[in-house]
């Protein structure tokens, strides 16, 4: 909505228009003629999408019947052959009017693939805010999904939703090399959507398979509310994203909390993380190229985190600085309004 932001944004401003916010998959195919009918009710109007084109492709025409104008905002992690977008994304891309990049990454893959047919209207890299009267250092609150840590402890946490069985299996096989390493206690925390859910994607199986115990040494959440995330962060020494996921949320919102974050050195978690692990390798899933760690190394990177932590308030000051909806929303509202202009 309009009040600074989507998915629980704050803010400091309004848009200078209405917004309606409709969500879910089905609105598309489905409803998008009725919500012209509805809310457009034959006025110009935008259609901002939030979502990665690849899943984009049928939009276009819709929209162009109903005599609106798309704008989006694209999460991309992973590029195409001679490093850009495949075709069918790049011939979507090219029917936006704006498009605005989450990172400077994304940003590069649009224009090296000639992916905008508008010049007039020049990509935009603009951050995604966090709130931060939601994700700060909430401890010593403590989350009841979690048992109560000892205090000789450690929690480290992983929040993932498109990652990919390989991207757990170097995360969980990491973990385990830390539990065998024996120098301390080790705490596991895994938290995912209800799309990429622990039975759907047989992460129980997976973990035992490294020898991880679920409810004992390792433990799943899925669909907290914010809230109860930060508090999960704050409880983390470090949280790690396994897969350079596009949109890079759980590094700078546990950051926001204090706590610092382990990324991919690709995509996304260049720009995002606090501390990055290279990958060993590239390889081709989904005709896109995405990272493969070595375990030992994200091992290593934990254990370093854990044993030389960097102070709780610079990680929160640096995230501020680079993701507070306080700084990143008038740059936002100016995107806007120089659309409309």
């Amino acid at each position: 909505g309009g009040g600074g932001g989507w998915g629980g944004g704050g803010g400091d401003g309004t848009l200078p228009f209405p917004v309606y916010t409709v969500q879910g998959r089905s609105w598309g195919m489905d409803c998008l003629e009725a919500v012209g009918r509805n809310f457009f009710r034959g006025q110009r109007g935008v259609v901002f999408t939030i979502w990665d084109l690849s899943r984009l492709g049928w939009l276009p025409e819709q929209a162009d019947r109903l005599g609106l104008n798309l704008w989006g905002y694209h999460p991309i992690d992973g590029e195409g052959p001679r490093g850009t977008l495949l075709p069918a994304h790049t011939e979507t891309a090219r029917k936006y009017k704006r498009i605005a990049a989450y990172t400077n990454f994304a940003a590069r893959l649009l224009k090296r693939s000639e992916a905008v047919a508008n010049e007039r209207c020049p990509i935009r890299v603009l951050s995604h805010g966090v709130e931060p009267a939601v994700f700060y250092d909430r401890r010593p609150e403590r989350s009841g999904c979690i048992p109560l840590l000892r205090e000789d402890e450690v929690l480290v946490g992983c929040v993932a939703t498109n990652q990919r069985r390989k991207d757990y299996g170097a995360l969980f096989e990491s973990w385990a090399i830390l539990r065998d390493r024996a120098e301390r206690p080790w705490r596991f925390w895994v938290h995912t959507d209800r799309m990429a859910n622990p039975d759907g994607w047989e992460l129980f199986g997976l973990a035992v398979a490294f020898g991880l115990r679920p409810g004992v040494d390792l433990h799943f959440t899925i669909g907290l509310p914010d809230e109860e995330l930060a508090g999960l962060y704050s409880m983390c020494e470090v949280v790690v994203d396994p897969a350079a996921e596009g949109w890079g949320f759980p590094q700078a919102e546990s950051v926001m909390c204090g706590t610092s974050s382990i990324g991919v050195r690709y995509a996304a978690g260049t720009e995002v993380a606090w501390e990055t692990v290279a990958p060993v390798a590239l390889r081709w899933e989904d005709c896109v190229l995405r990272p493969v760690l070595d375990s030992v190394q994200l091992a290593d990177a934990v254990q370093k985190m854990v044993s030389k932590p960097p102070a709780r308030e610079a990680l929160r000051i640096w995230a501020l600085e680079k993701f507070s909806w306080d700084r990143v929303w008038p740059e936002w509202v100016k995107w806007f309004e120089e659309g409309l202009g």
